[in-house]
Formats: C-alpha cells, sequence, structure tokens
C-alpha cells in the first residue's frame, strides 16, 4: 500500500546535468518494477511556483533518492572542492522533512563535498570515472541501486501493512494501526465482490477529513450526473475551501453543459422571506452588540457564498434554493436516518449515494456512504432522486435569493435606530421646537401647492418617507375627486401607524383612492406605474439616501432624485426639504434621532449647494428654495419639460 494506493511511489531528485548524462535513468531502471518511479525534471527556478511543485511531489513520494554529482567546483578558505548543486541540497532538506530520514538515500558522486552530516540517511556512492566512462557509469549505478534497496527492504512489508507510518517508533499503536488497515483492506474486499443481492451496510465515516477525501473521490467518478443539496451554512461553501471548489469544478468540465447534469439546492430552514429576515435579524444583532469581528466574519461567509455559487454557475451547475416545506424527507427510507434540519444528500450518477451530516453546525460531522452492491440500493437511489426532483419543482434561483439578502443587508446598514415608541412622541410634538419645525414646513409646502396652481387638482400624489402619514393626512384637500394618493415607507412600523391614521380617510372623497405601501425607494424594481402630480419628500427624509453620497453623483441619493423625476408628471412639482448648512454645522437634526445616528445624517446630508446640483442633473428644475426656519431648506422643483409653458419662477426666500 503507498500514498496513491499502488506501488510506492519514488522520488528522484537531481541536477538538470544528472538527467542529461544519464544518471537518472540508469539508477531508476532497477527500481522500476517495485516502485512507481517519479524523477525530477523540470529543473529549478526560485522566481516561479516551481519550489512549490517540488513540495508537493515530494509530499506525494513514499521514499525519495537525490543524487549528488559533481556538478560545480567550488573555492573556499584555499581549498577547491566537487560539490552537488544547491538546489538538490534544497531538496534534500524537503525530503527528510517531509518523509523522515530513514526513507531518504542520497547517491553522491566519489569526490564530492557535502555540506552537512548524512548520518542516519542511506548515503551510497558511485563513480564515473576520470574518463566519464558510461560503461562503468551503468555497473556502479547498479551497485549502488541494491545496496539501497537493501537498505530499505525493512520498510517494504510495513509500508504493506501500515500504509504511510513513516517511523516505527515504540509507540505501542502498531496494532491497533494494523487492525483499521486490516479493517479498510476488508471493506475493499467485500465492495468489490460482493454478488449482487447480498445485503452491503453503508461506509460511515467521522473524521471531516475522511469526508472530504470520500466526497471528492466520488465527484472524480461522476460521469453524467450529480445532484446534491446542501444548506446555507455548510462549512463547504461559506468558507475558502478550494479542494471541494476545484473537485466540483472539474466534474462540471467533464460532463459539459447538460439540462438535468449538475444540479446544486442550497436548502433554507423557512421560507425565503422568513429566512432572509433571520439572517438580517442576527447581523443586525450583531452590530448592536458591539460584536463587529462577528459581523465582519458574517459578511466574509455571505461573500465567500456568493463567490463560490458564481463559479459552480459558470462551470456549469445549476444552482437553486429551497425550502422543504411540504417534508419530502419524509418519504425517504427509514433506515437513512435523515434529519431535515442536520443532514444533506448527494446523487453521484447511479452508482452512490451520500447522506452527509453536521448542517446544524455548518461543519462535517459524519457521512454515510451507500453503494450500487447493496441489494437495497435501487430503493435509496429512486427514493433520493424523487426527495431531489420534487425539492427541485419548487426551488428558485440562487442568486436571485443572495440578492434580496444583499439588498435587505444593505438596508440594514443604513437603517437608523430610533428611541423606545420614537413614533408616538414624534407624531405629539406640537409645542417643541421640533413640533414647530414640522407646522413651519407644512404651512411653506400648502403655499407652494397654492403658488402652483395645482390646490384641488392633484390627479396622484406621492409621499416618499411618509412616516406618520402628516403629508397625505393635509393634503388631501387638495386632491381632485378622482384623485389617488399613495404613501410609502421602508419601515413596517411606520407603514401600520400610516395605514392606521388614514382609514376612513377617503369616506367623505368617496372617489378618492388611498394606498399606504412598504417600499425600498432605492430597490431596483420598484413597482410604482404612472406619474404623479405632487411627490413629497419631507422633513430631511432625502438624507436617509445618502448613505453612500460620492462627489461625482454616483450614488444612491441621485438614483433617488432621477427616479422622482423618472415618476413626477410634465405639469406636477416635487417638494423635497433637506437639512440647512445651518443643521448641519450646529448637529441640530431631529430629537427623535440618537447622538450616533445624528451624526451619520449629518455625513450622508449634502449643502444646499450641492443639492441644486443634484436636482439639475436629476433633470429637474428648481422652481423655489425656501427656508423653513434656520433647520430646513425646502425645493419645489418640476420636470424640465414643463418649462416652456413656465411663466416665471415661484417667490423664493
Amino acid at each position: 500500500m503507498s500514498k496513491s494506493g499502488g506501488l510506492p511511489s519514488l522520488f528522484i531528485g537531481s541536477s538538470t546535468e544528472s538527467v542529461e548524462i544519464g544518471i537518472v535513468e540508469h539508477l531508476a531502471a532497477p527500481f522500476r518494477e517495485r516502485f512507481d518511479v517519479r524523477p525530477w525534471t523540470m529543473g529549478f527556478s526560485p522566481g516561479n511556483n516551481t519550489l512549490q511543485s517540488i513540495l508537493d511531489a515530494i509530499a506525494a513520494a513514499d521514499f525519495a533518492i537525490f543524487v549528488f554529482a559533481a556538478d560545480d567546483i567550488r573555492e573556499m578558505r584555499e581549498s577547491r572542492d566537487r560539490v552537488t548543486r544547491d538546489n538538490v541540497i534544497l531538496e534534500l532538506g524537503i525530503g527528510i522533512a517531509k518523509l523522515g530520514i530513514d526513507r531518504v538515500a542520497v547517491l553522491r558522486e566519489d569526490g564530492v563535498a557535502v555540506p552537512t552530516d548524512l548520518a542516519g540517511t542511506v548515503d551510497v556512492q558511485f563513480t564515473h570515472g576520470i574518463d566519464r566512462d558510461p560503461a562503468l557509469l551503468k555497473g556502479s549505478l547498479r551497485q549502488a541501486s541494491e545496496r539501497i534497496d537493501v537498505a530499505w527492504a525493512s520498510h517494504y512489508e510495513r509500508l504493506r501493512r501500515l500504509g504511510d507510518i513513516r517511523n516505527d517508533y515504540p509507540f505501542g499503536i502498531d496494532g491497533a494501526l494494523e487492525r483499521l488497515i486490516m479493517d479498510a483492506d476488508g471493506l475493499q474486499r467485500r465492495l468489490a465482490t460482493a454478488p449482487p443481492g447480498e445485503r452491503v451496510a453503508p461506509v460511515v465515516f467521522e473524521r471531516e477529513v475522511d469526508c472530504v477525501t470520500a466526497y471528492c473521490d466520488g465527484l472524480r467518478r461522476v460521469e453524467s450526473r450529480f445532484w446534491t443539496t446542501s444548506f446555507l451554512s455548510s462549512g463547504f461553501w461559506t468558507g475558502s475551501r478550494a479542494e471541494i471548489l476545484t473537485a466540483n469544478t472539474s466534474m462540471l468540465e467533464r460532463l459539459g453543459r447538460t439540462d438535468a447534469g449538475a444540479r446544486r439546492i442550497f436548502l433554507l430552514r423557512a421560507p425565503v422571506e422568513e429566512q432572509i429576515e433571520f439572517e438580517v435579524q442576527q447581523q443586525r444583532n450583531l452590530v448592536r452588540a458591539g460584536c463587529r469581528e462577528d459581523a465582519r466574519r458574517f459578511d466574509a461567509r455571505l461573500g465567500n457564498l456568493e463567490s463560490n455559487i458564481r463559479s459552480l454557475i459558470a462551470a456549469g451547475c445549476d444552482v437553486r434554493i429551497a425550502h422543504d416545506g411540504d417534508e419530502l424527507h419524509s418519504t425517504l427510507p427509514a433506515s437513512m436516518a435523515f434529519d431535515e434540519l442536520d443532514s444533506e444528500i448527494a446523487l453521484y450518477d447511479d452508482f452512490r449515494v451520500d447522506v452527509f451530516r453536521g448542517g446544524r453546525i455548518g461543519r462535517i460531522t459524519g457521512l454515510e456512504v451507500y453503494f450500487a452492491r447493496d441489494r437495497d440500493f435501487p430503493a435509496y437511489l429512486s427514493s433520493a432522486m424523487a426527495y431531489f426532483g420534487r425539492l427541485w419543482e419548487s426551488a428558485t434561483p440562487a442568486l436571485d435569493y443572495l440578492a434580496q439578502l444583499r439588498s435587505r443587508l444593505q438596508s440594514e446598514e443604513r437603517r437608523i435606530d430610533y428611541d423606545t415608541n420614537w413614533l408616538a412622541k414624534y407624531d405629539a410634538q406640537v409645542h417643541t421646537l421640533d413640533g414647530r419645525l414640522k407646522q413651519e414646513e407644512m404651512r411653506t409646502s400648502q403655499d407652494l401647492v397654492h403658488e402652483h396652481g395645482l390646490w384641488g387638482r392633484i390627479r396622484n400624489y406621492l409621499d416618499i418617507g411618509t412616516c406618520t402619514a402628516r403629508y397625505p393626512l393635509a393634503l388631501h384637500t387638495a386632491m381632485a375627486e378622482n384623485g389617488r394618493i399613495l404613501a410609502i415607507d421602508s419601515d413596517p412600523e411606520c407603514v401600520q401607524v400610516a395605514r392606521d391614521k388614514l382609514v376612513g380617510l377617503a369616506a367623505p372623497h368617496t372617489e378618492l383612492a388611498i394606498d399606504v405601501e412598504q417600499v425600498d425607494f432605492t430597490a431596483r424594481e420598484l413597482g410604482i406605474e404612472g406619474t404623479f402630480d405632487l411627490i413629497t419628500c419631507m422633513m430631511g427624509t432625502v438624507s436617509h439616501f445618502g448613505w453612500d453620497r460620492s462627489s461625482d453623483l454616483r450614488d444612491a441619493m441621485q438614483f433617488t432624485l432621477q427616479r422622482v423625476r423618472k415618476l413626477l408628471s410634465d405639469r406636477g412639482i416635487a417638494l423635497i426639504s433637506c437639512w440647512s448648512d445651518n443643521a448641519r454645522d450646529t448637529s441640530r437634526l431631529l430629537g427623535i434621532y440618537s447622538a450616533a445616528d445624528a451624526g451619520r445624517l449629518i455625513q450622508w446630508t449634502p449643502s444646499v449647494a450641492e443639492m441644486r446640483r443634484r436636482v439639475a442633473a436629476a433633470g429637474l428644475k428648481t422652481r423655489a428654495v425656501r427656508s423653513v426656519g434656520t433647520r430646513l431648506a425646502l425645493f419645489a422643483c418640476s420636470a424640465r419639460a414643463a418649462d416652456a409653458a413656465d411663466e416665471g419662477e415661484l417667490g423664493a426666500s
């Protein structure tokens, strides 16, 4: 038994010259019957990846011989010595470190000086003669090979019995190791020779390294189909496991792109929306608890998952997500002991079915392998295929799910947390500074609607960031009889409060339609149709879109303003209030904000001059900028398409 499972492998390291003049070939010839001989022929160049290749080649070998030929002359301290190349000495050091001193031999040409004491290694000399006689070299190398073979003879039986045991020190575990080897040999024979119809128990692996090895080896044997499930928390895919990804992509390249060849389902523990909310809440709790390193790791795992899924898709795998809400796993044989919260399944063509354990903790804790030799295997395979097939019917693209999750997490990053009962406090403000500011902003807005000639003529009205529905409540009398009010907010608590306040408002105006929806105004797909004669975004709400504010205006705030322009009718007006330069400089925003959130909003808020540039860049015309006290600047904007009909600017102050 060897590392490769066949003949023991023999690495031969030497200089390029030793290969060219035949030393390596003559040395290797007597060993070819007993060994898988692997001479190193790539040369050596420290500037590239040759060193790593040497490390890998030696680590994969069972034995190694290093040829110390008279390659160079070295002069030192008035002495002149024949020496081998430095790279061969380096390779010898690697060989001793990787294989152990008793599995390494040095083949040294007569007269070659060595830099270290080689005691403990098999040190054999050969001669080439002064005239470099080929016949003399061949005979000398044959004798040297025989001496090395004799020196290593004691290892051969031990290697056959105990596999890769490099040092037979008296630790008292030889018997146990031999039992393991015997058990493995017996299992291998049983699987290879079991007649059809015999019961063959599944092979169980418990160490993660064994599970991974069995998984990768199985992938190498797939010829037409590989279907599997994984939990989103799987360490295979949320970590940087290059060997796992490589084994999969190599298999996919071999299969080619077929409709049902390679399919992977990432299992959700709950329906999509619930799962996303769980992930967002988990990240929220980490941030609130100050566990920034854990939050960073959470984000890194998500990044790895997304990167790995994209690599699988690029290689030809169809990757989806699904929730087993119908308990489809219950149709699997009871003998599989399949746990829907812990088990993953893999189907390799028609020759093998795997059940992995460890989904609860995101790390493999066990693997059961069911083989085609087992008389019950057809039942295992058909039930596993049926289970996977029904899951696949309800599965959706994995990247769509990740995009939704990313969007929610990004929304969470820009979320402003308020004090308990903040909506009630905000709504009750009347005689406070904030209350008076709200009243003045409302009066100014009503004046601007009148000045624009829209009072009583508004067909469609959109309120962005409606909060407690102050503006729909105050401006519903400005609506046309058949008008429609749409109030939106990204906060579900605000949406519920607004709905409660607006219920019954349309009763005196039976033709007035009022809707309150939870909407992220920066979402890729908005779901709002038509245009609006009036759009309001009040009390500094525009600052909430400034989390990625940049000087080149390629940010969410500018996207928001462009969307306002797209939704604004040609005759309409958009009222947008932003915090004034004075409010920014003195940190005087609303009292409902914590100091930390107020600081964030100040960073997100543009100056009044910048707001003018943004409005113009979005395709809007600033009709007026009204000061609301000393803390707000209220912009009245129209669509540029309406400029030709303008008779003049609205009054500004």
